[in-house]
């Protein structure tokens, strides 16, 4: 089991400049403002409640922000799920966007960046190495 990890312990780089809003978890979320956290909320509750609206909602995210780096982790992981190839070519542009903006994340943020890297590559053992850390402390 690896060591327990946690936002303080891994800072936002001073320059970054990004700003914090909780989720509905109280977790920190790199965004432009309230109303895209709350947006982000509301793709992952359309999603874990199988509403047909999920791409309606994360297209809204989108249109409210969109650098939010979980949100580019939100829509890779969503295109990974489909499981069809026709949407890897899209998983991996979600994944460079997300990458881009790495310097803004949290150590979180950052770590699921890393765990979409993985799977996107197939390395589904080390997406997994990457989620465990996250789990472990949240």
């Amino acid at each position: 089991m690896r060591a327990r990890t946690d936002e303080s312990q891994h800072p936002m780089p001073i320059s970054a400049g990004s700003a914090r809003f909780p989720d509905a978890w109280g977790l920190p979320l790199t965004a432009a403002s309230p109303e895209a956290a709350v947006a982000y909320d509301a793709t992952i509750a359309a999603y874990l409640a199988f509403g047909c609206d999920t791409g309606l909602k994360l297209k809204a995210l989108f249109g409210l922000d969109p650098h939010m780096p979980m949100a580019h982790v939100l829509r890779g992981a969503f295109m990974n799920l489909m499981g069809q190839p026709a949407l890897r070519p899209k998983a991996r542009e979600a994944l460079a966007a997300a990458q881009a903006s790495l310097h803004r994340c949290t150590w979180r943020e950052r770590t699921h960046v890393e765990a979409l890297a993985a799977w996107c590559a197939d390395e589904m053992e080390q997406a997994i190495a990457r989620w465990e850390p996250i789990l472990a402390v949240h």
